[in-house]
C-alpha cells in the first residue's frame, strides 16, 4: 500500500468566495452614458427655471409704474420753495430730484430736504429726508438735493417740504 508523501489542501479561497462574474465594457460606459444623461437633464431643468424667473423679474421690473402726482406745499410766507422736481418709481424705490429756491435774504444753514408719499386720502404713508447740496443755502439761489424713499404701492402722490435741522419748516 502506498501512501502520498504530501497532504494537499484546498486552497480556502476558490471555496469560500464567490466572484462575480466581470462587467462588460459595453455596460460600464452604458451605465455612464446614463448618469450623464440624467445630470444633464437635471442641469438642463434648473437652468431653465432660473431664466424663468429672472424673466419675470426683468419684465416686472421694467412695467412702468404708476406714477405719483406732486402736491404743493401749503405756505403763506416761505424761506424756500420748490424750484423743480423730477420723480422715479423703480424696483421698490422712489427717486426725487430737484432743486429748492431760497427767498430768504440771508443764508440758510443746514437745509433738508423732506419726501412725503401720500396715499388718496392724502395721508402720509411714507417720509424720508436728506440734505440739499449747499450748505449754507445762499439767498435767492437755488441748491439741489436728491432723495430715495422706499416705494409703498398705496402711494399715488408725493410732497416735498423744506426745513432746518432745528426744526424750522422753510415752506
Amino acid at each position: 500500500m502506498s501512501l502520498p508523501l504530501r497532504w494537499q489542501d484546498p486552497e480556502p479561497n476558490t471555496l469560500l468566495t464567490v466572484t462575480p462574474a466581470p462587467r462588460s465594457r459595453k455596460s460600464r460606459n452604458a451605465n455612464l452614458r446614463r448618469l450623464r444623461l440624467l445630470v444633464g437633464a437635471c442641469t438642463v431643468s434648473v437652468l431653465c427655471g432660473l431664466a424663468v424667473v429672472g424673466a419675470a423679474s426683468v419684465v416686472t421690473a421694467l412695467r412702468p409704474a404708476p406714477g405719483l402726482r406732486l402736491v404743493p406745499a401749503q405756505s403763506s410766507q416761505s424761506k424756500a420753495s420748490l424750484a423743480s422736481a423730477s420723480i422715479e418709481r423703480r424696483l421698490g424705490f422712489v427717486s426725487v430730484s430737484g432743486s429748492v429756491l431760497s427767498h430768504n435774504h440771508q443764508p440758510l444753514a443746514k437745509v433738508e430736504a423732506v419726501v412725503e408719499l401720500l396715499d388718496a386720502q392724502n395721508h402720509t404713508v411714507q417720509v424720508e429726508s436728506g440734505m440739499v447740496a449747499f450748505d449754507p443755502l445762499p439767498p435767492d439761489e437755488a441748491a439741489p438735493f436728491h432723495i430715495e424713499v422706499t416705494d409703498v404701492p398705496q402711494a399715488v402722490a408725493y410732497r416735498v417740504r423744506f426745513r432746518q435741522l432745528d426744526g424750522l419748516c422753510l415752506n
